[in-house]
């Protein structure tokens, strides 16, 4: 009886925090009435959350008729997210740092040069972040590369290969802290942004100039990984084609066209999204060639170009931390 009592305390707890994620500001009253809860309820719940630090009380509120109530604010740096993403600008390795609050609004961002990086190349600034923000809660990387359990399998930065990133923060910072692939964090933050209904199958292909393309698959409201997160290695699909290695553009087009074939045929998404610096002229109508007829006139799907991944790529990883620290 009590596990259950405190399983819908904890379910009462997300309600409000939502709303109160939602509103900013709200009386207990007004929380009653979009819950559904009692005020009686929410008083428990609502001090809980005080004393946590994730509301506190704003003044009061003169209603025209009845007594005065008090107003909860919404804390939005109770917790934080630090994200840290690695790509590729105008073919150099780079890392973006951004601290972001529970709203979701980004309050710092800061830039450096990657230069063969390791485990603890990101300490310096991951300090001085915590320095300033020490309720930054999780610590996300967003990678060139794969990880298991957070230890990297594969990586296009060869000292980073085989690392423990994620137990390295956890260790040295006492913070939670995770990976993810760049395509997948890219896709996923490409449907939190435009709000992609759930019931649609996007497809994000990366075509980088230094390094083998990755794919990334969002079906039905969240990220297809596969057992273990894999999913995406397309490489070597084509093992004729050199990704690495300098190539005629038309040569370049003609294999990103047979690997999109390749993606629309196993996943039929409603929308296809290929990031990199492609040259978009045709590029549409080689994919539909390369499909044939019919298949190029009925499983075409909605195609859209983001020569820079790191907007997409951001919002995916900290989309991930948001969800790990909101507690709803």
């Amino acid at each position: 009886m009590e596990r259950g009592t405190n399983l819908i305390r904890e379910q009462n707890l997300k309600t409000v925090r939502r709303l109160m994620n939602r509103r900013i500001r709200a009386t207990k009253a007004e929380l009653s009435r979009e819950s559904g809860l009692s005020v009686v309820a929410l008083q428990s719940l609502l001090q809980a959350m005080e004393e946590r630090g994730e509301i506190r009380r704003e003044g009061m509120f003169q209603p025209d008729h009845g007594r005065p109530a008090a107003v909860y604010r919404y804390e939005e740096r109770a917790q934080m997210v630090l994200s840290i993403c690695m790509y590729e600008k105008q073919g150099e390795d780079t890392a973006v740092f951004s601290a972001c609050d529970l709203l979701g609004t980004v309050v710092e961002t800061r830039e450096i040069p990657l230069m063969e990086p390791e485990a603890d190349s990101f300490d310096s600034e991951i300090a001085s972040f915590l320095a300033v923000y020490p309720s930054i809660a999780a610590v996300g990387f967003g990678i060139p590369g794969e990880a298991v359990d957070g230890r990297l399998v594969t990586s296009d930065y060869e000292r980073l290969t085989g690392a423990d990133i994620c137990g390295h923060v956890q260790q040295n910072f006492r913070r939670q802290a995770f990976v993810q692939n760049d395509v997948n964090a890219a896709i996923a933050g490409y449907c939190a942004r435009r709000q992609t209904p759930e019931d649609e199958v996007a497809v994000g292909i990366y075509v980088p100039k230094k390094y083998g393309p990755g794919v990334g698959v969002w079906i039905h409201g969240r990220l297809w990984c596969g057992r273990d997160g894999m999913v995406g290695e397309v490489e070597g699909l084509l093992p004729e084609v050199n990704w690495r290695q300098p190539m005629k553009e038309v040569r370049r087009k003609n294999a990103l066209a047979r690997l999109a074939k390749v993606c629309i045929l196993m996943y039929n998404p409603h929308r296809l999204v290929i990031y990199g610096d492609v040259e978009q002229g045709g590029m549409e109508e080689m994919i539909r060639e390369a499909l044939g007829e019919p298949l190029g006139r009925i499983m075409m799907p909605q195609m859209e170009f983001c020569p820079d991944l790191r907007p997409d790529f951001e919002a995916g990883i900290l989309s991930m931390g948001l969800e790990r620290v909101r507690g709803y």
